[in-house]
């Protein structure tokens, strides 16, 4: 079921000019600096997301657990880059393939408009999980359900860090399949694909407010986590590089 993606509302429209394309279910929104801004880049995104709804769809026709399992699985000698690399994020968070997906979307229609652009500033969000690329310092808020902290805190990523994935996973809102109940567990990789999965694989160990700790502690210490934010009710866990900030 679709479900209004009222943070949208949310961007600066004064640094950002941004558009959306929908396709079945895949609903993007891509935002640009306004001088990387050009209107071909809808039709191109569209494209991309047919392309790669059609690709995955013919390799989950020949292989169902590709879509089904909740465990990793091996890849087919037949398999695409992508579908390698959603196998691949998988087998290292320990989730299903599927729990990359949305980054999937998000890495892949970037790639895209990189190879056919020159972007200044791009962020390509599919249902909250995040490509960003940016040239200055961005300020990213975290939804969080009911939480009392949802849209009160915001993840400060330098732009020298970027190009890179911001990923949010939840138990209690949104169109995520969580077996947790945390409210966002948001992680931040170099690929969105990874940070996909970590954030599903995360948000599956939070079931009461004293997960956070021990969570935290041991995926804290992957060094592919750049920064890790978990919360649960009015409780909030960080680890990692980047800063937060307390949105007025």
């Amino acid at each position: 079921m679709y479900e209004p993606r009222t943070y949208r509302n949310n961007i600066n429209s004064k640094r950002f000019k941004s558009f959306t394309v929908s396709y079945k279910e895949t609903d993007l929104q891509i935002c640009t600096d306004y001088e990387s801004f050009n209107h071909k880049y809808a039709t191109l995104v569209t494209n991309e997301i047919i392309n790669l709804r059609a690709e995955l769809t013919k390799y989950i026709n020949k292989n169902p657990d590709f879509k089904t399992s909740l465990l990793p699985i091996t890849a087919t000698n037949d398999a695409s880059e992508n579908v390698k690399s959603m196998i691949l994020s998988s087998a290292i968070s320990n989730t299903g393939p599927m729990s990359a997906v949305a980054g999937t979307f998000a890495q892949v229609v970037a790639n895209k408009l990189l190879a056919n652009g020159k972007f200044n500033e791009l962020i390509v969000e599919n249902g909250g999980d995040l490509f960003v690329k940016t040239d200055k310092s961005i300020a990213i808020t975290i939804v969080a359900g009911n939480s009392c902290l949802s849209k009160k805190i915001a993840l400060v990523i330098p732009s020298e860090y970027t190009p890179l994935g911001v990923c949010t996973s939840s138990g209690t809102s949104g169109h995520s399949f969580s077996f947790g109940k945390a409210d966002a567990v948001t992680v931040v990789c170099k690929s969105p694909i990874l940070a996909d999965a970590f954030a599903t694989a995360i948000a599956n160990k939070i079931k009461r407010k004293g997960d956070i700790n021990n969570v935290l502690d041991y995926y804290g210490k992957i060094k592919s986590i750049l920064s890790l934010i978990i919360i649960k009710d009015e409780i909030i866990g960080i680890k990692g590089k980047f800063k937060i900030k307390i949105n007025e």
